[in-house]
């Protein structure tokens, strides 16, 4: 009985960390939200509408030879589509996070305007209420344009990484494919993938490496 009332203080205590984040603002205006809880990036237009999801895994290197980085690479990928997943779900169920983003927007535009040419404050709740918006039409429906933005290998630490995301125009070039393979619109041309450098797998040394998508996303 003392251990489960133990436990259950440590989550009381801790609990309100879980909805922390970090809160910044890009040069042109537009709000950038880094969650903590599952390393989720929300990135805005300067209008403040969403503008897209991104998120980075990493992954131990087991054997670092070509196809034990491949191996990792792919685990970071499905961690990474997971931790999106989580993300969504997460923000559909709760509102505890939302409020902790508008008390860290009002703190993030206090910081930066302190003298008479401050910049201009950013409507929180416009803010909040489109990430909100952009979260329930996700969760409502198959999570779709999702792509790989970023492949890695850190050869000192043996370590793989993969950052997905998923954006207005992936979205929208997702459901375009969707309509042309259920047959309710006529076949238009999908947007071609940029193709990452093959690398041949007799190498079993590799070197440090980074592989990013030319695709403006």
């Amino acid at each position: 009985m003392k251990k489960t009332m133990l436990f259950g203080l440590s989550f009381l205590l801790f609990a309100p960390m879980a909805s922390a984040g970090e809160f910044t603002v890009q040069q042109d205006g537009a709000p950038v939200w880094n969650d903590d809880v599952d390393g989720v990036k929300v990135e805005y237009n300067p209008d403040n509408t969403v503008k897209r999801l991104s998120v980075k895994q990493v992954t131990a290197v087991e054997f670092p030879d070509r196809r034990g980085i491949l191996k990792a690479q792919k685990v970071a990928e499905l961690q990474a589509e997971a931790a999106i997943i989580r993300f969504v779900k997460r923000m559909n169920t709760s509102d505890e996070t939302y409020t902790d983003m508008e008390t860290n927007i009002n703190k993030s535009t206090r910081s930066r305007g302190n003298g008479a040419d401050s910049t201009q404050k950013l409507n929180e709740r416009t803010v909040v209420n489109e990430l909100k918006t952009t979260i329930q039409s996700y969760a409502s429906g198959e999570l779709r344009g999702l792509i790989v933005l970023e492949k890695g290998y850190d050869e000192k630490n043996e370590e793989a990484w993969v950052t997905i995301g998923t954006s207005e125009k992936t979205q929208a070039a997702a459901e375009k494919v969707g309509d042309m393979m259920s047959g309710r619109r006529p076949a238009t041309q999908a947007p071609q993938k940029s193709q990452a450098p093959t690398i041949p797998l007799n190498d079993t040394r590799p070197k440090s490496e980074i592989r990013r998508s030319t695709q403006d996303w």
